[in-house]
């Protein structure tokens, strides 16, 4: 297991939900959340949901009650999904990292979320990452992808650990998937990720992307 993917499940990843509990505790009903808001435009109505890097389950909760369906997160702090599990009993909530999902191989999801977890990826197992993502999208279902989108890649370092080497790394992870021909575009929203807020002026290291794809083993081939 690469070393920084290492420091989020041992413990970076508890410190980041201890530094966001008070804002995960209070509902976020009062602000826009574009994985939902794209489920919702879209009119999709998934059957199994899988978020991965799901923190308390507070998003999946409101998908499971909103579409009534079965809902699963992996999460690598063992600290968010203890307290998940208490909050939110109807969530299936499972310690784990994205290179190394806790999913059966035929277990699939027609919706899986992925919102700004990526950057924090180790770069040795990103690619084992997004082939593990994948595996879990059916084929005909939806991946929501949301992380940073620079104009060209960009490395940043972890501000909050100076006690060992920790990197943020922004890049459109979406091209990476869309570059297989197994996913196309279906929607993508583009905002201020410091303000939180649409914006169409806005620097490339703050700009961020949410962004709905839906996959096919087939259809995105010409004969």
């Amino acid at each position: 297991m690469a070393k920084q993917d290492d420091v989020f499940l041992a413990d970076e990843g508890d410190a980041w939900f201890k530094r966001n509990r008070s804002y995960l505790v209070e509902t976020t009903s009062t602000k826009t959340d574009y994985p939902l808001a794209l489920i919702a435009q879209y009119n999709l109505h998934p059957k199994k949901v899988l978020e991965v890097g799901c923190s308390n389950g507070w998003r999946l909760d409101a998908i499971r009650r909103r579409y009534d369906c079965t809902c699963v997160g992996i999460e690598p702090s063992e600290a968010a999904a203890l307290a998940g599990r208490e909050r939110f009993p109807g969530l299936d909530l499972r310690i784990g990292l994205a290179s190394r999902l806790p999913c059966p191989p035929d277990e699939s999801f027609d919706l899986v979320i992925v919102n700004f977890v990526l950057h924090w990826v180790d770069r040795k197992t990103l690619l084992v990452s997004l082939a593990e993502i994948d595996r879990t999208v059916a084929d005909g279902g939806y991946l929501i992808l949301g992380d940073f989108l620079p104009d060209w890649p960009k490395r940043n370092r972890y501000h909050h650990r100076d006690d060992v080497e920790l990197y943020t790394y922004k890049l459109d992870y979406a091209a990476i998937l869309q570059s297989t021909a197994l996913y196309t575009n279906v929607a993508r929203i583009t905002f201020d990720h410091d303000q939180h807020a649409l914006s169409g002026d806005v620097g490339s290291y703050e700009r961020g992307v949410c962004q709905l794809l839906r996959k096919s083993t087939s259809e995105f081939y010409q004969l």
